[in-house]
């Protein structure tokens, strides 16, 4: 994309935000690998599936900015506004207890199947590579969510888990930048079934 184009979609995009006119920008796919988009205004703007490879992204505001699929491999976020921080929703969304963060995961008529290696029992461990990348909002990995996520979202689960990321295992969660209530980690145990 040239320099003239994207500076005229962020110019567009600004008059939008502020009820002048303007449209939402619209960047699905382009590719601004090594753009400067310092500071830039960037709140709800469509990014799916953008290529932001080496992109300097330093104090852009991102909010509500939709990043599934984007690519940000050496792109800069130093002190970019509105991305989702992990840690934070983690700690909104579970529980914390001495041994870790308590946390759901429904079996049954999900999305995929479970692997038949994984035996769904009381105090078992299940474990899958997980997919690191947090633009991707689905990926491999022991997939696990909110409780009102799986209400919400699964159908008819054969069953749902009250479960346990140990203090260890949260090295591996993955909380993608646009979850709606559901996240991905390599390991975690099941505690309980519950009704």
């Amino acid at each position: 994309m040239r320099k003239k184009g994207l500076t005229e979609i962020l110019e567009q995009h600004k008059l939008w935000l502020n009820d002048e006119g303007g449209e939402r920008a619209d960047l699905r796919g382009a590719n601004l690998r090594g753009a400067y988009l310092i500071g830039a205004d960037l709140i709800d703007a469509d990014l799916r599936d953008t290529n932001l490879i080496g992109t300097y992204l330093r104090g852009a505001d991102l909010r509500d900015a939709d990043l599934i699929g984007a690519n940000l491999i050496d792109a800069d976020l130093s002190g970019a506004k509105g991305i989702l921080d992990a840690a934070e929703w983690m700690k909104e969304n579970f529980v914390s207890t001495s041994e870790g963060v308590i946390v759901y995961k429904a079996f049954g008529d999900t999305i995929y199947a479970a692997p038949e290696r994984w035996e769904v029992a009381e105090g078992t461990y299940i474990t899958e590579v997980c997919n690191p990348n947090r633009t991707d909002d689905c990926g491999c990995g022991v997939n696990f969510g909110t409780l009102e996520w799986i209400q919400k979202n699964i159908n008819s689960p054969t069953s749902v888990w009250k479960c346990l990321i140990e203090w260890i295992d949260l090295v591996s969660v993955v909380v993608p930048y646009n979850t709606d209530g559901k996240a991905r980690c390599e390991r975690l145990k099941l505690i309980e079934r519950i009704e």
